[in-house]
């Protein structure tokens, strides 16, 4: 079983500044590797593809304080870092979603004037990264954590989990392509842990019930929630275990979810569970465990170079991050022993599996994101002997 780095219990922010772009040694040629950033962060970098060119976002500090730091990573490599003008007081969770006319949703949750937690937002326009509106509070009650799903038009929506803490519900919403807040579309009650994705022309919102446990979905449909439905059970947790987020992905035919999991003997774990996106319910999970075969490859669908062919197995995989559009295939990135690895799925079942890079460790689920050219960008944060994290970024596809 994969453990979790000690450095995961270090707190958000303290210390140290970012470093240039230093380009790592990909394990095979369709990968280029870089550090984006050092900071004292376990999130990985908020990532966001825009007209070929990355858009990078994290929480930086030095002896001016704690900040919101970001870079453009293009074709010709990085830009400069910039500090974005968004006082800041106890920022985590970054997200960046694509906006219109050459501009980027960032998000995250920070406290209030009074201290509690909410859920912000910023319009930033790029290249030249300058804020066009924000901080702009979204949520009007405290937050716990959100999910985020881009839009068409470039408005981004939005799902949170807050209110009382002893009794969470889910909010969704959508920020629209100026950066504005609009009215919401439904709250869900004693709900947590929010997860959106795109299936055809529907968003899907699944949510852990805070009552039973179970893994329930409701789907979005002209603004309006539809009925909820129970799916499945979740995997047992025990004193010390936590539950880190709810992950949900498609294929063409299927629909998946993933339990990220830290149990109380610092082992990671993922469990998964899927079936055909007509179904009525899920199996209930089991864990996300593999083989593969380097001696037999597949084709994905995707521009990411040579992926070895896998079914289940005994090595257990965990960190998973799928991507949040549905495809004929679904890549999840995920940490298999010492490496970044990208699994693909078809039909919900295990298809292939991908190294990235060996011999790193995975603070925390990973980004992994798509462009139009179905090449694949995975951000993840892995720890330093110095107590920091290298924010990391691959690209797939020769370059």
């Amino acid at each position: 079983m994969q453990r979790l780095p000690n450095v995961l219990a270090l707190a958000l922010l303290i210390l140290t500044g970012v470093t240039g772009c230093a380009p790592a040694s990909p394990d095979q040629p369709f990968w280029n590797i870089m550090t984006v950033a050092q900071a004292e962060q376990s999130e990985p970098p908020a990532l966001a593809v825009v007209d070929g060119a990355v858009v990078a976002a994290w929480v930086g500090a030095d002896t001016r304080g704690v900040h919101h730091d970001a870079r453009m990573i293009g074709a010709d490599g990085p830009g400069e870092i910039m500090t974005l003008p968004l006082p800041p007081r106890q920022p985590r969770a970054q997200q960046l979603a694509p906006g219109s006319h050459g501009t980027v949703h960032l998000l995250w949750l920070d406290a209030d004037e009074d201290g509690a937690i909410r859920l912000y937002s910023a319009l930033i326009s790029i290249p030249d990264l300058t804020v066009l509106r924000g901080p702009t509070t979204i949520s009007d009650q405290p937050a716990l954590r959100y999910a985020a799903l881009p839009e068409p038009g470039g408005s981004v929506l939005v799902a949170w989990a807050g209110g009382h803490p002893a009794e969470p519900g889910v909010t969704i919403q959508r920020i629209d392509n100026e950066g504005r807040p609009t009215e919401q579309i439904g709250r869900i009650q004693a709900a947590n842990f929010p997860s959106l994705l795109r299936v055809g022309n529907d968003v899907h919102v699944f949510w852990l019930s805070e009552q039973d446990g179970a893994a329930y979905r409701t789907i979005i449909e002209n603004d309006h929630l539809q009925a909820s439905r129970r799916l499945t059970s979740s995997p047992n947790q025990t004193a010390g275990d936590r539950l880190l987020d709810l992950r949900a992905g498609a294929d063409r035919s299927y629909i998946s979810l993933f339990w990220n999991l830290a149990r109380a003997d610092g082992v990671c774990e993922t469990w998964f569970s899927s079936a055909a996106s007509d179904d009525l319910y899920l199996p209930p999970p089991t864990p996300l465990m593999l083989a593969a075969d380097a001696d037999s490859g597949v084709e994905t669908g995707f521009n990411s170079g040579i992926v070895s062919s896998a079914h289940a197995g005994d090595t257990p995989a965990c960190m998973a991050a799928p991507l949040s559009e549905s495809g004929d295939t679904l890549p999840i990135a995920a940490q298999i022993g010492p490496d970044m690895a990208i699994i693909y799925f078809r039909d919900g079942q295990l298809l292939g599996q991908q190294i990235v890079t060996s011999g790193t460790d995975v603070l925390r689920p990973p980004v992994l994101l798509s462009d139009g050219e179905r090449n694949l960008y995975l951000g993840w944060s892995a720890p330093t002997a110095t107590g920091v994290a290298d924010l990391m970024l691959a690209r797939s596809g020769a370059r």
